[in-house]
């Protein structure tokens, strides 16, 4: 009963304590770190001694050394948050609240980037796309599909084989970024050989890629009309109507592409795409099991997303596995790199992560979301002229996010 009971006395004469102990620590320390370079206030040492008596159970210190965070340093949203925090645990709801609306006015994003009411806070402010490199296909990796069809349909004795020779023309076009033409000449074919689903296939998909959505449906529709085992096409239209937020849909026709072709890795990672979206990430895990089963170490993208999707459950070790791995087998792929920083980030490995984003930075020096990952890292250390470093940098190379953190964590 005395400690609560000093505690209360405490905080009843914090007003007249706090400008005797402002008068007295008010000389500044000398550094490059966040707090210590915000106009020469200095409350960094006091955040530290606080977390020190807070480990110690030293209440009264706790509150007392975040009551001076404040007080020398009043535009500090990080002391706020802070106090804000240790007001909360103690049932102080009305006055951590308080301080929660000081640390947003003063920076909207220092809560999701100092993670404090949970670890996935910090994915809010990070750049952090990890299916971005993979989503958009390359039409080099989208057209392999249709010369193995090709070869397939050489085999057959009865195939026409003028029409699969238009057909090639035109692949052949794709490969060398003529789609113009290649859609003229899918025209003519589809005109000419109307009970053709390859053509109308492969013009749907160049529709969809030119974002012509009622165009790309009508002619991926007619390919499953004169073909309806045709795994590619369900595929194709499966990434239209998700596209067009028709997850359902195109759940259904990944189902349907998969009990056609069962080795068609690509529909298992676009299924595990929407699914881990949805929050089911071990149903996605299943779908990465099976590609890399299917394919081993060939398919980077489902290494690094089961990576990701391990990390949104928490596993740490299983995580960074499988994202060394794809390392290990695209050593040259910043984007992996990026991931790994991420990854580590997450899980409180702050000096890692940068070390990952620098390794990003080298392997891409027109990296901008690695420098932005990096410059926000740096906060977190409290190092301020590495973080605003980088988010110019970051800005200078076209990422427009950097910008809008620059206006909180780089201004006095």
């Amino acid at each position: 009963m005395k400690k609560v009971h000093t505690f209360l006395i405490l905080l009843l004469s914090i007003p007249f304590i706090l400008g005797a102990q402002e008068n007295k620590m008010g000389t500044p320390f000398v550094g490059k770190t966040y707090d210590q370079q915000n106009n020469g206030r200095n409350n960094l040492l006091q955040l530290q001694q606080a977390n020190t008596q807070n480990q110690l159970m030293d209440f009264e210190k706790t509150f007392f050394a975040l009551e001076n965070a404040v007080a020398q340093n009043p535009q500090s949203a990080l002391a706020y948050l802070r106090r804000a925090q240790f007001k909360q645990r103690f049932g102080m709801i009305s006055e951590a609240a308080i301080d929660y609306q000081m640390a947003n006015r003063l920076n909207p994003y220092a809560e999701d980037l100092f993670a404090f009411n949970n670890p996935y806070q910090v994915l809010n402010v990070l750049s952090y796309q990890p299916e971005k490199a993979v989503i958009n296909l390359e039409m080099e990796d989208r057209l392999e599909d249709y010369w193995k069809l090709m070869d397939r349909k050489y085999s057959d004795n009865d195939a026409d084989l003028v029409l699969l020779s238009e057909l090639e023309a035109a692949i052949q076009m794709l490969e060398k970024e003529q789609e113009t033409a290649a859609i003229a000449k899918l025209d003519s074919i589809t005109y000419t050989y109307p009970q053709s689903p390859i053509a109308f296939d492969i013009l749907g998909m160049l529709y969809h890629r030119s974002n012509d959505y009622e165009n790309a449906r009508l002619m991926l529709q007619k390919a499953i009309s004169l073909e309806p085992n045709f795994a590619i096409a369900w595929y194709n239209l499966s990434r239209l109507e998700n596209e067009l937020g028709e997850t359902a849909i195109a759940i259904e026709h990944l189902n349907k592409a998969i009990s056609i072709q069962e080795n068609l890795s690509k529909a298992y990672f676009d299924r595990a795409l929407i699914l881990k979206s949805q929050g089911n990430n071990e149903s996605a895990i299943e779908d990465y099991n099976k590609i890399i089963e299917l394919n081993g170490e060939d398919y980077m993208e489902a290494y690094l997303n089961r990576g990701l999707t391990r990390k949104m459950l928490g596993d740490f070790d299983l995580a960074l596995r499988d994202i060394n791995i794809a390392i290990e087998s695209f050593p040259e792929y910043a984007e992996l790199y990026k991931n790994r920083g991420n990854l580590y980030l997450l899980f409180g490995y702050h000096n890692r992560a940068i070390e990952d984003y620098t390794i990003a930075i080298q392997k891409d020096p027109d990296y901008a979301e690695a420098y932005f990952n990096r410059g926000l890292s740096h906060f977190i250390l409290f190092d301020r002229v590495s973080g605003c470093a980088d988010l110019h940098k970051s800005m200078d190379l076209g990422y427009q996010p950097a910008e809008e953190k620059i206006k909180y964590f780089c201004v006095d």
